[in-house]
């Protein structure tokens, strides 16, 4: 479907508003990240607007609510599946905030209850700031932001299909010899790093040296997709060998290790390159949206919002609702960042959707909280009587610890939680790992078999010397290594495992599956057939809508809903 870029232009205020905050505003970067972030954009903020008056009326929308639906569904992306730019989770202290914004107040009204000391976090001070004067670097932001937030068009994600196509064509035609050597070389190395893990779990400290040292000679961050993988892996089995894994891997969470624009770059190629993300975007909105119609009050149930970037969309949609919008009230919830201010993310987060209803007149209400979910009690979501409620879950409950060996864990309390909550629909999406085991040598097994798969999708579909496939490869590949390998106990906090293992899990809470629409899965798999590499595929495996690359699965979504309805 052709792009609307009148509907959705205004979305590049809507990150503007996270990313470019004042100096002395704590927000969810810490203060050095605001420096380094100000001297990379210092020709963009080059002076303040005045006060927002929350008067104004929001644009008219020329496009009827069907037309809306087919759009919304395909613009910005929901929490990514590998967590590119998502918040760090490691487990702190937790806090609760609330805010609540009517239309009907003029100046809107923000009403904090908090278990830190963040009460003066959300100022009306921050609707002040907006850019009114754009350098040539400026432009060039607000174009990578605009594809980052919306759906690219058709055209792009063709062409890039294309290049990739020709690409594995003029590769396919290297000589049979150059291939057998690659082959040879995958293999030997592999070798090594399974030698290296075993002698590691042994205890044979000297001998893992010594094989890591053959490793290092083999492998590269800047090489083929095994070299690179190679150099990952083998960090973190040092890291194990020498005890540090939960410090490195917090590091890792807390640094900005590029700038805001490579971010953003990086995001926008996975975007255009993968379809992962567009396809779990079209999947949940169009999903959500179809159960929530004719709901006059919406509550909308996130655990592990993140940025909030699924929800503008769905916003949208219901400004264009013939008869006005129904009340929205979002509850955002998420895990603790590694900081003084655990909250500051999913409380910002809440502040730019209040303000993004604010520009599309629809009456909105947040709460939010970062916290461990199994601590998370009933009253604290405050479900409201009269309320069309919906619990959205995409990717993030496999940081939810497991406790093996308990009838009744961490993962099972959120399931009874949400339960408890008894939503009209439940929407489910997993990455489909297997590499929690507590046996270390069998869950680098898994691990490495796991990501040998990104890291070949990656060789595929980016460019070799493209400098947002390193970004990327640094956030899904060497940071979750890292986790998984080097950390352990409640330090480790990747644990995925196969979708079907979830099956009784969220059966014995007292759900049940609701049937796929089939017109949507069509329509998923007819866009990932015409628009992305051959060897991504999607498709229904006994109710689930399941993704991945050259035949194995890595991510699946599901819809569900309680016994009781």
């Amino acid at each position: 479907m052709a792009e609307q870029p009148d509907l959705f232009h205004h979305v590049f205020d809507y990150i503007k508003d996270m990313l470019m905050e004042d100096e002395e505003d704590v927000g969810m970067f810490r203060e050095e990240d605001i420096k380094a972030k100000e001297q990379s954009f210092k020709e963009v903020l080059v002076r303040e607007d005045p006060d927002f008056t929350g008067t104004s009326q929001a644009r008219q929308v020329n496009t009827s609510a069907a037309a809306v639906l087919e759009t919304l569904v395909e613009s910005s992306p929901t929490q990514n599946p590998g967590n590119i730019l998502a918040p760090p989770t490691v487990l702190v202290a937790s806090s609760n905030v609330e805010v609540d914004y009517s239309l009907k107040d003029s100046k809107g009204k923000k009403h904090c209850h908090e278990e830190a000391s963040t009460a003066e976090y959300l100022e009306e001070t921050q609707s002040k700031k907006q850019v009114t004067r754009y350098s040539e670097e400026a432009s060039n932001l607000s174009e990578i932001l605009d594809k980052v937030t919306l759906c690219p068009p058709e055209e792009d994600i063709a062409s890039h299909t294309e290049e990739s196509r020709l690409q594995e064509s003029v590769a396919g035609g290297s000589s049979g010899k150059k291939v057998q050597d690659q082959r040879k070389h995958v293999v030997g190395l592999k070798r090594l790093l399974h030698q290296c893990a075993l002698a590691a779990s042994s205890g044979d400290d000297l001998a893992a040296k010594e094989i890591l040292n053959s490793i290092r000679l083999q492998s590269s961050p800047h090489g083929d997709a095994s070299q690179r993988l190679g150099h990952y892996m083998a960090n973190a089995i040092e890291a194990r060998l020498y005890g540090t894994g939960s410090t490195l891997y917090a590091n890792s969470c807390r640094m900005m290790e590029s700038s805001l624009a490579d971010t953003l770059k990086a995001y926008e190629a996975y975007f255009t390159a993968v379809p992962f993300q567009r396809m779990s975007n079209i999947f949940a909105n169009k999903a959500i949206y179809r159960q929530l119609t004719g709901a006059n009050k919406v509550h909308i149930v996130d655990f592990g919002i993140s940025y909030g970037f699924q929800w503008p969309c769905i916003i949208q949609g219901f400004s264009a609702v013939p008869g006005g919008s129904p009340n929205l009230r979002i509850t955002g919830i998420d895990f603790p960042e590694q900081s003084p201010l655990p909250s500051n993310t999913v409380q910002k987060t809440g502040s730019n959707l209040m303000n993004y209803c604010r520009k599309f007149n629809v009456p909105f209400q947040y709460n939010c909280m970062a916290r461990k979910w199994d601590s998370i009690q009933f009253e604290d979501l405050k479900v409201k009587e009269g309320e069309r409620l919906v619990v959205n879950c995409m990717y993030s409950l496999r940081q939810v610890s497991d406790e093996i060996g308990e009838d009744s864990g961490p993962r099972d309390t959120v399931l009874n939680l949400i339960k408890k909550i008894n939503p009209e629909m439940l929407v489910l999406g997993f990455l489909n790992g297997n590499y929690n085991s507590a046996f270390f040598t069998t869950r680098f097994r898994e691990a490495l078999s796991h990501f040998s798969t990104l890291s070949d999708m990656f060789e595929t579909t980016l460019a070799h010397e493209e400098k947002s496939r390193l970004v990327l490869e640094q956030a899904m590949l060497a940071k979750a290594a890292m986790n998984v390998i080097a950390c352990e106990g409640a330090a480790r906090v990747e644990r995925p495992e196969r979708y079907k293992r979830w099956i009784p899990r969220i059966m014995k809470a007292g759900f049940v599956q609701i049937p796929l629409p089939k017109e949507i899965l069509e329509e998923i798999e007819a866009k990932v057939r015409l628009q992305y590499h051959q060897k991504f595929f999607v498709r229904e495996e006994n109710n689930w809508m399941v993704q991945g690359w050259n035949g194995r699965v890595l991510y699946g979504l599901s819809l569900w809903k309680p016994v009781n309805q």
